[in-house]
């Protein structure tokens, strides 16, 4: 039987999605760089730095979905501080082909989250998969009418865009082809484990 190590977490610290210059995933330099073209010029400037995480502490290669249709309104609201919330979500944020709804569009949102916000968490677990965080979400019946990235950082996320420059550092933005896009974290359990590695203590 395999052993799990469970550490409970003393005070409920915040730790922050590490971007890819910190990982070895892509050679420690923005993924942007490894995805190139026929001539060997890489193919995008920039790219959404997005993170799997799990129902369950074990490396992230299933493709677990949450359904977020009761949190439309909401979306809209939320992307909708210069009036182009609408907009912003259809043309966006709600695409089939971009970051959070990975080839499926919304509503079913991609167990998935991007480089630099804020999680919240409750504990660590090892076993013999590796060690993993566990850390609160939503889910997509909470109350987030009043929620904010102020507010409440570990829930209302920001997209954020991985690129490098001509000397390939990388760097990162917030701002997107739509300005700032805002995203609530949810999961269908309420909360997520996501690998060592992809997190930091903030």
């Amino acid at each position: 039987m395999a052993t799990v190590t469970v550490t409970i977490l003393k005070h409920t610290p915040f730790f922050q999605v590490v971007g890819d210059e910190n990982l070895e995933d892509w050679g420690f330099m923005s993924r942007t760089l490894s995805i190139v073209g026929m001539d060997g010029v890489p193919l995008f400037n920039q790219l959404p730095s997005v993170m799997r995480f799990d129902k369950l502490p074990q490396p992230n290669g299933n493709d677990w979905r949450v359904n977020e249709e009761p949190l439309r309104d909401e979306y809209i609201q939320l992307n909708n501080y210069d009036g182009d919330g609408i907009r912003r979500c259809q043309n966006y944020l709600w695409k089939d082909n971009v970051a959070l709804y990975n080839n499926k569009g919304f509503p079913y949102r991609q167990y998935l989250v991007m480089s630099r916000n804020l999680l919240k968490g409750i504990k660590w677990e090892e076993n013999d998969k590796g060690r993993f965080l566990k850390f609160e979400t939503l889910k997509p019946t909470d109350d987030v009418s009043q929620m904010t990235v102020n507010s409440h950082p570990h829930f209302v996320h920001r997209f954020d865009l991985v690129g490098h420059n001509s000397e390939k550092k990388t760097y990162h933005t917030w701002n997107t082809p739509r300005g700032l896009v805002y995203y609530f974290l949810t999961s269908v359990e309420g909360y997520g484990y996501i690998p060592e590695r992809y997190v930091r203590e903030a």
